[in-house]
């Protein structure tokens, strides 16, 4: 899930925190902010005069500490979930994005090294600015996202403070986390522990506060303590047949519920995945899912030496060879998760040169995709029979349901991840409205496409949108517009406007036969 690091960069940041010398670490990290771009050199020199050349501490700034945490969060999260996606922003009274999402942490790290200080701390403008750039990057309430805020916890928590976050209304999969630099036995942070945890158990969040005196070991292990707990890794097992292979699905999945007509039923992601068959891509078309996973493989772990391995492009994997298969032969993968809950694998191709295979996890239940009808009655075809003397072999159907009435022209399955692909499939069917009457076969087909996407997802509100478009488009045609465009917008404009063609998959819309057409 995507990250955003806030990084307070107040004045406060700047005070010294004393710390044992004995509490070394190996790391490329650096312990002082002497190197930071910003002028604390006397303050540095005063506190060395006082502490002596011959003393056993050394001075660490809270914004060190704050620069360490970061170091520490990046280590861990590459080598615990190196594809998770990391913003870093910096704040004090205002905000800036320092380092857009990106997996190049190491850009992270050598951006941290050239912030500088500001004014006073404030957190609604923190919070609203994590707020602003997920929504600007991922652009979606449903997307799971974790929020760190870095800090020293000298904050004027106030009641104008929590009523300002209670009516910002943050989406409830956003996971806020305070990872503070000052330990309990400071004054600042002592002062502010207890309204810090009411403020973030007023939005759901968690707050961690190092014992004692902060250091650089003990922010450290909070923050490595945070990483393990709230990135978790899925890994399990996937059968074919007689082959299996350990996977990691990224992101982790989560649990769903199952609703029945009485209860609704929690069911848990299982460790174990089987793969029940294979169908053809243009059969099960673009179905709704729950969750889109991409499917990596684990590599095994044995007690090898290194001159006995083989290199890594040589070592047999099933989900390569199941990658391959799927793309070549434009068939996916029927997956039972758990007892009626189905999902399927297949090719997701991010670009033309590089593609991955995704595990699309379907609504518990085994109707989930209406068209295929219930999972339970598919099985295989037989590959031969013994012929019967004086009995006529049939040729069945792939499917259990067979197709009414012959398709004129194929539809491609559409995919509305992001908000620019759905905007480009409206305004290409505008454009095509506009040319009627001349492009009055290809303006159906792709209606006709958008609204079988629609229906079959149950985005049954974009069919009542371009119904509103359509009838608007129908008032800006020019004066010199044929006669027979705004009689087909209005038609199709109608037509989706109806409950019955809304919910309806399989009805097909059809052009509105006029005396213009002959002609």
């Amino acid at each position: 899930m995507p990250t955003v690091l806030l990084l307070d960069v107040s004045l406060s940041m700047a005070r010294v925190s004393s710390s044992v010398s004995g509490n070394t670490h190996t790391n490329t990290t650096p312990t002082s902010t002497s190197d930071l771009h910003f002028d604390q050199h006397e303050h540095e020199a005063e506190q060395k005069k006082q502490n002596g050349s011959g003393s056993k501490e050394s001075s660490v700034t809270k914004l060190s500490l704050a620069v360490q945490s970061v170091y520490r969060f990046l280590d861990e999260l590459g080598h615990q979930a190196k594809l998770e996606h990391v913003a870093l922003v910096i704040f004090s009274s205002l905000w800036e994005v320092a380092v857009p999402f990106t997996r190049d942490y190491d850009t992270i790290k050598e951006t941290i090294l050239d912030i500088v200080l500001y004014d006073k701390t404030c957190l609604t403008a923190a919070f609203g600015a994590a707020h602003d750039v997920i929504q600007e990057m991922w652009s979606g309430a449903s997307m799971p996202c974790q929020v760190v805020v870095i800090t020293d916890g000298l904050v004027d928590v106030t009641p104008e403070l929590f009523s300002k976050l209670e009516d910002s209304a943050f989406p409830s999969n956003y996971n806020f986390h305070m990872h503070c630099v000052s330990g309990m036995s400071e004054f600042c942070c002592h002062q502010n522990i207890d309204k810090l945890t009411k403020l973030m158990e007023s939005i759901g969040g968690t707050i961690s506060v190092p014992d004692g005196v902060a250091s650089v070991n003990a922010v450290e292990k909070l923050m490595e303590k945070y990483v393990h707990n709230a990135y978790k890794i899925y890994s399990g097992s996937l059968h074919c047949g007689s082959l299996s292979s350990t996977v990691q699905l990224y992101p982790p999945p989560t649990s769903a519920v199952k609703e029945d007509d009485f209860t609704n039923e929690e069911l848990q992601f299982p460790h174990d995945l089987s793969i029940v068959g294979f169908i053809s891509q243009q059969d099960i078309m673009s179905p709704g899912c729950i969750s889109r996973h991409m499917v990596l493989a684990l590599k095994e772990t044995s007690e090898m030496m290194e001159e006995d391995k083989p290199e890594e492009g040589r070592i047999a994997s099933m989900t390569v060879l199941l990658h391959g298969a799927l793309k070549v032969e434009s068939y996916v993968a029927i997956v039972k998760i758990r007892a009626e809950w189905f999902g399927m694998l297949h090719s997701w191709a991010d670009s033309k040169k590089k593609s991955n295979l995704v595990l699309s996890v379907f609504k518990p239940g085994v109707d989930s995709v209406p068209w295929l009808g219930s999972f339970k009655m598919l099985n295989c075809l037989p590959t031969h029979t013994e012929p019967i003397p004086g009995h006529v072999v049939q040729q069945l159907p792939g499917l259990p349901v067979p197709v009414s009435d012959k398709k004129s022209y194929s539809s491609t399955s559409s995919s509305w991840l992001r908000q620019a692909t759905l905007q480009a499939d409206v305004q290409k069917l505008l454009r095509y409205g506009r040319k009627l009457p001349e492009k009055l076969n290809v303006f159906y087909k792709e209606l006709n496409r958008i609204h079988k996407a629609a229906v079959s997802i149950g985005f049954y509100q974009l069919l009542a949108g371009i119904s509103k478009i359509l009838e608007r488009e129908c008032t800006l045609l020019p004066p010199n517009a044929h006669p027979d465009a705004s009689m087909q917008l209005q038609h199709a404009a109608g037509l989706l406007s109806k409950k019955e063609i809304q919910s309806n998959i399989n009805i097909i819309i059809r052009p509105l036969d006029t005396n213009f057409q002959n002609k």
